[in-house]
Formats: C-alpha cells, sequence, structure tokens
C-alpha cells in the first residue's frame, strides 16, 4: 500500500484531545488536520495552535475527504455514537479508553467498522511500555513456566475538584464507572494481557472518599483466571497523595514486579536471558493528576495504527482486546451489585 501520510480529525477539545494532537504532531505519517467539540471556542483555540480546521459539528467534519483517521476523545459513554458515524463515513478510527461502558455499545463499534471497512484502534498505550513488551515475550516464549498468579494495585488520587468539574465524571450515564473504569482500567488490561481471561471474579465496590460521586472510588476483587491462575484487583483514587500502579507476577520461575510502568523486581530460579533496568521509576504516571503521564506509549500505539494501514494488517490492538478488558470490568461490577461470584463468558 505504501507509506503515506494521514489527516486526523480529532473530536472533542478537552485535556485528552490535546495530549493526542501533540502526540499525532510528533508521529511520522500523522497530521492533525481538524478539532471538533460542541464548544466551538474550544475547538478553535485547540485549532489555533496547530493551524488547522475546526468544527462545532463532527458530523460536518466526517464529511471532509481530507479527514482519513478519527479521534474520538469525548466522555465516555459517547464513544460509540462518534465512532459509528466516523466508521460509517468510511473514516478509520482510534479510540481513547474505554472503547465504551457497555459490551451492546462496542459491539456496534466493532460491527460498524467491519461492516464499513476501515480499520480500529482502542488505545490500550500500555501495552507498548517498553517494558510490559519485554515480560510479554518473556512469558509467551515459556521462560517463566506455568503461570500460577498475578494481580494488580492501582492507589491513585483524585481530589473532590476532580468530580464536580465537568458534570460527567464519576456518573453512570458518562464515565460508565468510577476508579476501575476510568483510572484502574489500563492495568486491568495488562493483567488481562500478560496472564489471560479471567473465568471468575468476585469483588466489592464502594464510594468512601469522595461526595457526589455516583460511582466507585475504591474496589477490591479476587480472581480466577481460565489457565488456572489466582489473582486480585484494587482499584482506588482516595489513596493521598496518588501513590503507585503495581503489577505482580508469580510464576514456576520466579517473579515480576511492574510498578508505574517500569520494571522493579524480576527474579528467576533460572536465568531468561532477559536484561533490563530495575528502579527505573518514573513520576509522570497520572497518579495524582490525570494529564501528568508520559507520552511515550502512546506514540508507539500512533505509530503501529500508521504502519497497520500502510501494510494492511490489523493493529496489535484490535476492538476484541479491548472488549474482553471492559467485560471483566462490568462482571467486577455485577459481583459487588449481586453479592455473587460472576463467571465471565456465561
Amino acid at each position: 500500500m505504501g507509506n503515506r501520510t494521514y489527516n486526523l480529525g480529532i473530536v472533542g477539545a478537552g485535556n485528552i484531545s490535546k495530549l493526542h494532537a501533540s502526540v499525532a504532531n510528533e508521529t511520522p505519517g500523522l497530521r492533525v488536520a481538524a478539532i471538533s467539540d460542541i464548544d466551538e471556542s474550544r475547538a478553535k483555540a485547540l485549532a489555533d495552535v496547530y493551524g488547522c480546521d475546526y468544527f462545532s459539528d463532527y458530523n460536518k467534519m466526517f464529511e471532509s475527504d481530507q479527514i482519513d483517521i478519527v479521534s474520538v476523545c469525548t466522555p465516555s459513554s459517547l464513544h460509540s455514537q462518534v465512532g459509528i458515524a466516523a466508521a460509517n463515513a468510511g473514516k478509520h478510527l482510534i479510540i481513547e479508553k474505554p472503547l465504551d461502558v457497555t459490551l451492546e455499545k462496542i459491539d456496534g463499534i466493532i460491527q460498524a467498522c467491519e461492516k464499513n471497512g476501515v480499520v480500529l484502534c482502542p488505545i490500550v498505550q500500555h501495552r507498548f511500555d517498553e517494558d510490559v513488551m519485554l515480560v510479554k515475550e518473556a512469558l509467551d516464549s515459556g521462560k517463566m513456566k506455568k503461570l500460577l498468579f498475578g494481580s494488580c494495585n492501582v492507589k491513585w488520587w483524585r481530589d473532590q475538584n476532580y468530580y464536580d468539574q465537568g458534570g460527567w465524571r464519576g456518573t453512570w450515564k458518562y464515565d460508565g464507572g468510577g476508579a476501575l473504569m476510568n483510572q484502574s482500567i489500563h492495568y486491568i488490561d495488562l493483567l488481562l494481557h500478560l496472564i489471560g481471561p479471567i473465568e471468575e471474579i468476585h469483588g466489592r465496590c464502594a464510594t468512601l472518599g469522595h461526595e457526589r460521586m455516583e460511582t466507585e472510588d475504591i474496589a477490591v476483587a479476587t480472581l480466577k483466571f481460565k489457565n488456572g491462575a489466582l489473582g486480585y484487583i484494587e482499584g482506588t483514587t482516595i489513596a493521598y497523595p496518588g501513590i503507585e500502579a503495581v503489577l505482580d507476577i508469580y510464576t514456576q520461575n520466579g517473579s515480576i514486579r511492574i510498578k508505574d510502568d517500569h520494571i522493579v523486581l524480576w527474579e528467576c530460579k533460572e536465568d531468561t536471558g532477559v536484561n533490563f533496568k530495575a528502579g527505573n521509576d518514573i513520576t509522570r504516571t497520572g497518579s495524582a493528576r490525570p494529564m501528568d503521564i508520559s507520552s511515550a506509549s502512546h506514540q508507539r500505539q500512533f505509530a503501529d495504527m500508521v504502519d497497520a494501514l500502510n501494510t494492511g494488517r490489523k493493529p496489535v490492538v484490535d476492538g476484541y482486546e479491548a472488549r474482553r478488558t471492559i467485560e471483566a470490568i462490568l462482571a467486577f461490577y455485577e459481583s459487588s451489585r449481586t453479592g455473587k461470584n460472576i463467571r465471565l463468558g456465561e
């Protein structure tokens, strides 16, 4: 198909949209071509940074033959509405996490993309962290032997003002959940990516540290994976001042810990031949401030999207992979509501 430059239209002009625009501008083969937001002044302000067009109606943007890819950066529950419209207009899609907040809406996005022959790239940027890719390679190679246990602990902090702003954060209708669906989703995704699918989950959610919030600010669950491994999830936004995000893996050959996106422990009984730098902590993780995050892994995923379009292959992460993570989070919520163990896939 050959290499080319793809014009990107971004729907939404909030904080995450600014990150997408910056990353796209730094990714070879991508160019920010248009911004759309229902608040025309916000759309214009971001568009002025990149010298591009702006719209207050995303459907008008989709009518342009100049737009090749649409990046969806709206409140979570609007992702399918915008994404399906873009797919029906023949635009490829980059959709910020979560893909949407119900499986029905996610299935609608996937089906629209397949029907219209466009590529869907759901953002799960931490799969593109260098250390995560190193762990994935070692696990898939069999060098770590049988998987025994996997857990993730996202101990973050959001103040009351975070939830009071915008009118959609921490709501079931627009955010789809709280500390799990919004903040912990990336490490839950990594847990499934590295350990495998969950067979059974028993969870409990609560709102303990915030007011005027419908969804949870703390949640814990025990897990049984389909491969027989056990595990647990902790996700919270009440851990002042924003402590850490940790993923632990125990296998028959040893233990691995990823903390704040870097390997900090890799101890094995038998040598795996893996070289890494332990203790490589970084501070830009979003543990206390939502936009205090590194863009390097976003850029790798954007580059993967460009390469997929150039070569005609599927992106490394497709809609079905992103759906699996949302299915697990929704099962977590169902278990908390009912007090029952929930078996996934039934």
